[in-house]
């Protein structure tokens, strides 16, 4: 069984000031992408799309993350990432995060994914989908992938409550799943390729 990052950078500081009061229903992930490889994550999540200016917006949702300061832009920090997953060898899947794209947001992704797939040719890329399609049945840029075999184990695919009308409370903070149940789902496991979890170091 193989642990895969489910939207693995979520633990980025967000980028408006009026989004720090819902960080915590967004948030998947608490540590960095480097403990995250530590902790033996070997598939990882990376939703983004484009501003007006053409500026790369890692994102999750409505929620938008601000990259570190040390690194200009967006794309130079995930260069960062994938020049260190590429040394390891490992599995990224992209998502444009928006409903509905426009000509813009699709020709930017299109190219950042050509890019990825033609410079880090040892990390195995799949998705290249919007977010409402999840089976990738129309993909915006087909990396020529299948998609990945995923367990998916994390709160807005389970059910904590019994209660119809409380089933989705637990989407609201993926972090009350995890604590209650990523340890047992770690040491159960899968037959799944990846099992799929948020807050990869809670287990």
């Amino acid at each position: 069984m193989n642990i895969a990052s489910h939207n693995s950078f979520s633990y980025l500081p967000v980028r408006k000031w009026w989004m720090w009061a819902f960080r915590w229903m967004a948030r998947c992930q608490r540590v960095d992408f480097d403990r995250q490889l530590e902790l033996g994550a070997g598939l990882f999540d990376l939703r983004i799309r484009y501003t007006e200016n053409n500026d790369l917006i890692i994102c999750h949702g409505l929620m938008e993350y601000r990259h570190p300061k040390r690194w200009t832009y967006a794309e130079t920090f995930l260069g960062d990432f994938f020049d260190k997953l590429n040394k390891k060898g490992g599995y990224c899947r992209v998502v444009l995060e928006t409903n509905k794209p426009d000509s813009h947001q699709e020709d930017h992704f299109r190219s950042y994914c050509y890019y990825l797939q033609t410079v880090y040719r040892n990390i195995h890329f799949f998705g290249g989908n919007n977010r409402t399609d999840w089976g990738c049945k129309n993909p915006i840029f087909n990396f020529g992938t299948k998609l990945e075999d995923l367990d998916d184990k994390y709160s807005s695919t389970t059910n904590l409550f019994p209660w119809a009308w409380m089933r989705r409370l637990d989407d609201l903070c993926p972090i009350i799943y995890a604590k209650l149940h990523n340890k047992e789902n770690v040491k159960k496991g899968t037959t799944h390729k990846w099992l799929f979890i948020d807050f990869v170091d809670i287990r």
